[in-house]
């Protein structure tokens, strides 16, 4: 009996949270008229949560008559409900918001190269146990938190050793006899250990997925009116995410979205990409890739910027900038068009430092997509909406639309059960392209 009544509480609690957590600011009787419980039943569930910290009063209302005060109740608005993480090839992301999904803090830290994922996860851990201390939060009444990792973070084997990132083996590297096991649980490993590793530390269900698909569903929410969207994010790597519906499509291995590592070039002499494979697009068009390209036009120790600076002069220098632009461009969108054939997407929002850069020839990418999707067909190319901490923030609409309950979330096997606003005013980056 004292268990069902422990249970009930909860229950009536977390109704009050719920309630709280949408930002309004009640008296007891408004909450009780809203939850449609009793009075007498939620005052103690109520006295609870206001002793725990959880709610907090935040003004009086003046009574009827001759009658006390009406206390005017409200979230704790140091407390965290939702936490999102990412990590890219570099660097952990973190926004840590309140019910709502109001941004409390965000920060980032740099990753050193070769980290393993056990010691990545420890920088996540320490940069989200700071901010708490610093803008003098808590984590009590923490409810899910989502972790986005790289695609290629699904090729690493092992957890504790092996440095990141690491290469997919070949297949003839793959014993035949164990080929179909490890290519079902491909990306569960890494996957699975960082989920046990986040909720050991803070006991909430997490939810890991590629941080590319947590990046589109932060775009999807600035882009309503489109259905089916490509998001493909250019810079160190280049990946990508499918949104259909509101919905992120994962894949069996939960690649779905690699369209890095589609083939543009078949021949003997096509570059290696880290996957394995040779020609991908990846190989062509990534940070590396281009400078690479610079270099070989003959300008050595040239960086990345160097090019993006040149690309918007009108010298010789800037022809060769141009041509590399160009090229990178045409390639981009000739494998844009093929998976657009096959997706349909009414919007293909592109993204990253390589992105932006490859966007100043738009309408080449678009008349490359053109050529290659049906005549009926009508897909739009733009650039971001989302360019501040996209991850993190589509990680927190994810954690907030997890189920509330205490088990981990691997991936996208559970589909969420319903969607919640994610308020990204502090969060969004001025947009770089208005679509």
């Amino acid at each position: 009996m004292e268990t069902q009544r422990r249970a009930t509480f909860d229950v009536y609690s977390q109704n009050v949270l719920d309630l709280l957590g949408s930002g309004q600011q009640l008296t007891r009787a408004e909450i009780s008229s809203r939850l449609g419980i009793a009075r007498t039943v939620i005052s103690p569930v109520l006295s609870q949560l206001h002793h725990d910290g959880a709610i907090v009063t935040v003004a009086t209302r003046k009574g009827e008559g001759r009658g006390r005060n009406a206390e005017i109740l409200a979230i704790d608005p140091a407390s965290v409900k939702h936490i999102g993480v990412e990590f890219s090839h570099n660097r952990v992301e973190v926004i840590l918001a309140n019910g709502v999904g109001e941004e409390l803090a965000s920060e980032s830290r740099t990753l050193p190269a070769g980290a393993t994922w056990e010691s990545r996860c420890a920088v996540g851990i320490t940069l989200i146990r700071q901010l708490v201390v610093e803008a003098k939060l808590h984590l009590r009444y923490l409810g899910s938190m989502a972790v986005g990792l790289p695609g290629s973070a699904s090729w690493n084997f092992d957890f504790t050793q092996e440095g990141y990132p690491s290469v997919f083996p070949n297949r003839s590297e793959i014993e035949a006899g164990s080929r179909n096991e490890r290519e079902r649980n491909v990306s569960s490993d890494t996957y699975t250990r960082v989920a046990d590793t986040f909720f050991a530390e803070f006991g909430v269900p997490v939810t890991v997925d590629h941080g590319i698909r947590f990046a589109a569903i932060a775009e999807a929410a600035n882009h309503s009116d489109s259905n089916s969207i490509l998001y493909i994010r250019l810079s160190s790597g280049v990946g990508g995410a499918v949104i259909e519906s509101g919905q992120a499509i994962v894949g069996s291995a939960k690649l779905a979205g690699e369209i890095g590592h589609m083939c543009v070039d078949h021949g003997e002499t096509a570059p290696r990409c880290r996957c394995g494979k040779t020609g991908c697009l990846e190989a062509f068009v990534s940070i590396a890739a281009l400078k690479k390209a610079w270099r070989e036009a003959g300008h050595p120790g040239a960086t990345f910027s160097d090019l993006r600076d040149a690309a918007r002069q009108g010298t010789q220098v800037g022809a060769d900038a141009l041509r590399i632009v160009e090229q990178a461009a045409a390639h981009l969108g000739r494998v844009i068009g093929y998976a657009a054939v096959v997706i349909d997407p009414d919007l293909i929002v592109i993204s990253g430092e390589v992105g932006d850069l490859l966007l100043s020839r738009r309408d080449l990418i678009q008349a490359q997509v053109n050529r290659e999707i049906l005549p009926v067909a009508h897909s739009r190319v733009c650039g971001a909406n989302v360019t501040s901490n996209a991850g993190a923030i589509g990680a927190v609409i994810a954690s907030m639309a997890a189920p509330q309950q205490v088990s981990m979330q691997i991936g996208s096997r559970k589909k969420p059960q319903g969607t919640k606003e994610f308020r990204m005013e502090n969060n969004v980056g001025r947009p770089a392209h208005v679509c």
